[in-house]
This record gives structure tokens, C-alpha cells and sequence, in this order.
């Protein structure tokens, strides 16, 4: 075991945490967004690795939520409100089938099922016969703590112990602590002042690449291990503080780290959320629309020219047109194309998490959890987005468009399920009707008293 730079600011965040569940989702937001960093590294699988911050601070978020329902069990039954949505039936329907797949299907067809392993890189183009794993159990570990953030988020906001504007406070100040690093790692590019990567990027077994540049620019990865996953946590901001909340002030600093990010799923990914916020939004909020859609065009305009100005153009060739036929376009097509493949193999049961990996996530759920596993995630948003999208006020907005900018990333090109901050807003979104209407109950007594 070998102690990182991270781990007194860790331990700080971990004391805050025990003060209660408002603390600990406090530490736990500004935690998700420093997701190449741990506070101890462990021996696993012959490489040296940690758990993410936000997942180790979890047996404190558990140590509450036990607490509280201690404290319900004990009260007066009339008192007792706790309500168990299907929402929240559907998120344990996917983890039952996620976690129950990687034991049982590596077994079931070992030898009959072709599979690009997850240690492999994208473009490696390995094709291996299917076989049990150490990281079956890691993945599935990772699936249950997916799904115990999203519990403890559902339970504690249902008893009005957490609210959705404290969490937004929370949220922006760790969102702004991230663009705060990249910031000063382009700066550090350009001057040779030091990057602190032993404490942003302690987490060594899966670290950020030591040189990240594109036309001789630093490409900004901040707390995250590479612009892609940069890209995926700034969509959720984006689409909470400024299409969502519609608080374009605290919104832009997001917008800006996307767009010098030079990473193509930032722009393609702002695009597909500019669509659906049109399509889902327009209809309701009329006139409104037309602020944050002018300031993301205005702000889309800037980086085009800048890039004409200084590039001759070649960011937005080579980010967005040439993509495609890229070797690494090329290379994400493949990889999808064998998830495909593994999804038809195993006759749509998929070959369990941890046994393949894929460029989008949807190629990854089809070829790990397959189609019972795909289906239930896919209700699981949905029935949120339904919910949600009746609701007018602000809080169902934020919660919303934050959900479904990690949601697009993730369908555009990321394939990685372990993203504690989506899973947050999930936990959220599973809850905020029924507590909106305890509210009313709450509201309803006293009037009638």
C-alpha cells in the first residue's frame, strides 16, 4: 500500500463528511470531479491502482443513510414517509442484472464468445475467446457503488435531508476548482511552471497520458484523466447551470473549458445537447430559449475564429470533420463493431462487466449487461426524463439537462459506467417528484391544523 499527496485532502474531506448527509454530498460533488486522483494506491492485477475519491468516501455516506433509517424505523408509523418509485425498482433491476452477468456469463460462455478486453487498448484490435477475470469483480464493485450513491442521494433528499439547491452550490464550487487546475495547466504549458500531478493525478494506475497536445497546444484535462472525460463532466455542468437552470453566468466557465478542451466529444456532445434541450425545452419555456442558445452559438462562433486566426482551421478539421476517418475514428468504429459482435454471440446476454470494452456506451452495455441490462438503464432514463420534463420549475431543470449532458456523453464516446458525478444527478432524478409531493402533504397538514 503506498500513501499519495491526495490523501490529507482527502482526510479533510472525509472529517467534513461525517458531520452529515449535507456534508458528505458536499465533499462527495467537489470529490467527482477529481477523477485521476486517490488517496492510497494498492497492488491490483500486477499495476498499482486506487478508488476514486468520490466511491471512498462512500462508507460515510453509508454510515448516514444507515443512521437515518435507524431513525425511521424507531419513529411513529403515521411519521414514517418513504416511498420506493419504480425508478428506484428499475436502477436495482440493472444492477442486479449487471452484477449477476459478469459472475455467471464469463462462465457460462468461456471459450464461445470473442471479446476486445478491457486492458487492451482501442485501437489494439485483439480479439480474445471470453474468460473469467479479476475485473468481472472490480466492474461489479464499481456497479454497486453506482448504485449505493444514487440510493443514498434518492434516500436522503425523499426525507428532505439534502436539497437540490445545496447540491447545486456544492456541485459548481467543484466544477469551478476543475477548470481552475486546467486553467493553470495551460498556463503551466506555456511557461514551465509545475503541474501538480502527483497530487491531481496520485492515482498512477490509470493516470493522465504525459504528453497531451495537438498542433503543438496543451490540451486541457484538468482533474480528469484525459479531455474525453473532461469533456463528459463539463456537458454535465453545461447542461445543468446553463440549459437546465439557465444560469448562463455560471454556466460559461464550463462552456469555455469545453471549447479550448480540443476534444471532439465536447463540441459534438455540445451540439447533441443544444438539440434535445431545443426539442424537450422550446415548447414550455418559449422566449427563454433564446438566451443560452444565442451565448453557446456566440461562444461556438469565438473558438471557430480563433482557430481560423491562429491554426488555419486544422482544430475544427481534424476535431470534427476528419474524425471519422481518423485512426482513432477508425479504431472506435472497429471496437464497436466487436461489442456487436460479442452482443450476437451470447445470444444478447452480453458477456458481463469487465469482460469487453467498446468505444460508446451503448456498445458497451449491449456487449457487458446486453439487452436485459440495456433495456432496464434505457427505462431508467427514460422514466426520469418523463417525469421530469412536466415539471416547470428550475430544480426538475437542473437535475434534467445535468442528467442528460453526462447521458449524451456517454452515449457519443464514453464507455466507462463509473462516473459518480451522472450518478448523482440519477439519484436525484429518481426522487424529486415524490418528494415535491410529500412537500405538498407536509403543506396540506398544517393548513388543515
Amino acid at each position: 500500500m503506498l500513501l499519495t499527496d491526495f490523501l490529507p485532502a482527502f482526510l479533510v474531506m472525509a472529517l467534513v463528511a461525517l458531520r452529515g448527509p449535507r456534508a458528505w454530498l458536499a465533499v462527495t460533488a467537489i470529490a467527482a470531479f477529481f477523477q485521476a486522483a486517490t488517496p492510497l494506491l494498492l497492488g491490483v492485477g500486477g499495476r498499482a491502482a486506487g478508488l476514486a475519491p468520490a466511491y471512498a468516501l462512500l462508507p460515510i455516506g453509508l454510515w448516514h443513510g444507515l443512521g437515518l433509517l435507524f431513525r425511521m424505523g424507531r419513529a411513529p408509523e403515521r411519521t414514517r414517509q418513504f416511498a420506493i418509485t419504480g425508478r428506484f425498482g428499475l436502477l436495482v433491476l440493472f444492477t442486479v442484472v449487471g452484477v449477476f452477468g459478469a459472475l455467471a456469463y464469463p462462465r457460462l460462455f468461456q471459450g464461445m464468445v470473442s471479446v476486445l478486453p478491457p486492458r487492451e487498448g482501442l485501437d489494439s484490435g485483439v480479439v480474445a475467446p471470453l474468460r473469467p477475470t479479476g475485473t468481472n469483480y472490480i466492474q461489479s464493485f464499481y456497479l454497486v457503488c453506482n448504485f449505493t450513491i444514487a440510493t443514498l442521494v434518492y434516500l436522503f433528499h425523499q426525507q428532505g435531508v439534502i436539497t437540490i439547491e445545496s447540491f447545486r452550490r456544492f456541485v459548481w464550487i467543484g466544477g469551478a476548482v476543475s477548470v481552475t487546475f486546467g486553467c493553470y495547466q495551460l498556463l503551466a504549458h506555456l511557461t514551465g511552471l509545475p503541474w501538480p500531478a502527483s497530487f491531481v493525478n496520485s492515482n498512477i494506475g490509470v493516470a493522465q497520458l504525459p504528453e497531451q497536445t495537438m498542433l503543438g497546444v496543451r490540451r486541457m484535462s484538468a482533474t480528469f484523466l484525459e479531455p474525453s472525460m473532461l469533456s463528459l463532466h463539463f456537458l454535465v455542468m453545461v447542461g445543468a447551470f446553463v440549459f437546465g437552470g439557465r444560469r448562463l453566468l455560471q454556466g460559461m466557465p464550463f462552456v469555455f473549458a469545453l471549447l479550448v478542451s480540443t476534444s471532439s466529444l465536447a463540441y459534438f456532445g455540445l451540439v447533441a445537447l443544444v438539440i434535445v434541450w431545443s426539442l424537450l425545452d422550446s415548447w414550455r419555456t418559449g422566449a427563454r430559449v433564446m438566451r443560452p442558445l444565442l451565448a453557446t452559438i456566440a461562444c461556438c462562433a469565438l473558438a471557430i475564429t480563433i482557430d481560423q486566426y491562429f491554426f488555419d482551421g486544422q482544430m475544427v478539421e481534424r476535431l470534427i470533420f476528419d474524425k471519422f476517418s481518423s485512426g482513432s475514428g477508425l479504431s472506435r468504429i472497429t471496437a464497436d463493431q466487436i461489442a456487436v459482435d460479442t452482443f450476437v454471440q451470447s445470444w444478447g446476454l452480453g458477456a458481463g462487466v469487465g469482460s469487453a470494452r467498446a468505444s460508446s456506451f451503448l456498445a458497451t452495455l449491449l456487449a457487458t449487461v446486453g439487452l436485459p441490462g440495456t433495456v432496464a438503464f434505457l427505462a431508467l432514463i427514460g422514466s426520469i426524463v418523463s417525469v421530469l420534463i412536466r415539471d416547470a420549475s428550475e430544480e426538475a431543470g437542473f437535475v434534467l439537462y445535468g442528467m442528460l449532458g453526462g447521458v449524451l456523453a456517454w452515449f457519443l464516446s464514453v464507455p466507462d459506467m463509473a462516473m459518480p458525478l451522472v450518478w448523482l444527478f440519477i439519484g436525484f432524478g429518481m426522487q424529486i417528484r415524490a418528494d415535491r409531493a410529500a412537500a405538498d402533504r407536509v403543506r396540506m397538514t398544517v393548513v388543515h391544523a
